[in-house]
């Protein structure tokens, strides 16, 4: 498993400070962590659907030069 991402650190913190540092209910700290975990969440699910659609070129233009290496031989 990867590390955690820069980015993704400070919101962790973020949460982990207003849950520890405030006075709110349980429910209302249970609701920010699911919060924070689906925007976490949804943040990787584009990240990957952005790497798996740019993916293709790099991919065919990888094929490509090994096709005409093969070729050349």
């Amino acid at each position: 498993m990867k590390a955690l991402k820069r980015a993704d650190l400070p919101v962790l913190i973020v949460v982990w400070m207003l849950c520890v540092a405030t006075d709110w209910s349980t429910g209302t700290k249970i609701a920010l962590n699911v919060f924070a975990v689906a925007l976490l969440c949804a943040k990787e699910f584009s990240v990957h659907r952005y790497l798996v659609k740019n993916a293709g070129s790099r991919v065919s233009g990888r094929r490509s030069a090994a096709g005409r290496l093969v070729s050349a031989a």
